[in-house]
């Protein structure tokens, strides 16, 4: 453990929260910690009373619930772009096979592997936590 003051992805790994819920508890005021420069700095003593008061997991869990759903808001276009991409790749897989007159199933078999894998890139990148 470190003594002093820890940097605050110190303290999101002793808190078991992600490092953006500790920097939202400090903007907020609600965890004390001060400012240098770029980077915050949080005491030992002002961690082990913010974790001992009766309702730190209220607020955490609170707050923690806040960053993702912010998290998962801001990572929507890139789901939308991934999920777009599976699609135009499938939808160009069936326009080469159907509209050239003639079936080629690898084609087919590669273009929706690659959809596929664009969807599945979509769903790991909506689900951060």
């Amino acid at each position: 453990m470190a003594v002093g003051r820890l940097k605050p992805e110190d303290a999101a790994q002793e808190m078991n929260v992600l490092v953006q819920t500790v920097y939202a508890l400090l903007d907020e005021g609600k965890l004390k910690g001060e400012r240098l420069a770029h980077t915050w700095r949080i005491s030992r003593e002002e961690l082990d009373s913010f974790m001992g008061r009766p309702d730190y997991s209220q607020i955490v869990k609170k707050k923690e619930q806040e960053v993702v759903r912010e998290l998962r808001r801001d990572s929507m276009p890139g789901v939308i772009g991934y999920a777009g991409l599976g699609l135009a790749v499938i939808g160009l897989g069936l326009y080469f096979n159907f509209a050239l007159g003639r079936t080629s199933v690898p084609l087919l078999i590669i273009s929706f592997a690659i959809g596929l894998l664009f969807f599945f890139r979509a769903y790991r990148h909506y689900n951060i936590t």
